[in-house]
């Protein structure tokens, strides 16, 4: 089953619903319908987030854990504005301290142009000081520990979004837990192994045969 929550397709431009942090609360409605369809199996229904759905997935893991598996792909441990610019040295940076270097990536990167523009428009905010703020709430800290069920993590090496957030979502689960590589060797290195799909799906069809113990 493939689901649209606050923030993407319809939910967004038709309803105007943005992100909301409390993932859980999305996904816990779609669970309580999958129950009682007669052909799903209660007990082995797996939740895949693709991109930011690497954050959003494990969010909704840590909280619902009517779960039996995860994968997050890639991972993300932080979407948190302020969280990037400390990890590059802005430890403890305001806005106002990092706005002028946001501003300079922004006139050079369209990816980073990308990625605030459709922050405006997807988190429902109007300027980038309050995307810069509401983010902050997008934090697998002190939370990643509470996931319970198996979870695949995947890190593209080529990723431009997010570089080194799988390996540190890996490192704060407790649940058991697996890291895949993609790289260039097998065409799978760029964000969401995109031009390799059928490659990553192989890898995880064959991590849930293992982890549901299916046949």
């Amino acid at each position: 089953m493939t689901f649209e929550g606050p923030g993407q397709g319809a939910m967004i431009r038709e309803q105007h619903l943005p992100f909301r942090p409390d993932w859980e609360n999305v996904v816990g409605p779609a669970l309580d319908f999958l129950e009682q369809r007669a052909e799903v199996q209660s007990d082995k229904i797996a939740l895949m987030g693709i991109s930011f759905g690497g954050f959003l997935a494990p969010r909704a893991a840590a909280f619902d854990h009517r779960l039996a598996a995860v994968i997050a792909d890639d991972g993300v441990f932080t979407f948190s504005f302020a969280d990037a610019f400390a990890a590059r040295g802005h430890e403890g940076a305001t806005f106002k301290d990092i706005e002028p270097t946001l501003k300079m990536l922004m006139a050079k990167s369209s990816n980073v142009r990308w990625v605030i523009d459709n922050g405006l428009f997807t988190f429902g905010v109007k300027t980038i000081e309050d995307l810069f703020n509401k983010t902050t709430a997008y934090s697998m800290a002190g939370i990643a520990d509470k996931i319970q069920c198996p979870i695949f993590i995947g890190d593209a090496a080529g990723d431009g979004f997010f570089k080194g957030q799988p390996q540190h979502l890996y490192n704060a689960i407790q649940s058991p837990k697996t890291l895949v590589t993609f790289g260039p060797e097998d065409g799978a290195e760029e964000h969401c192994q995109m031009g390799a799909l059928n490659y990553f799906n192989q890898r995880v069809f064959n991590w849930l045969d293992d982890t549901l113990q299916t046949n």
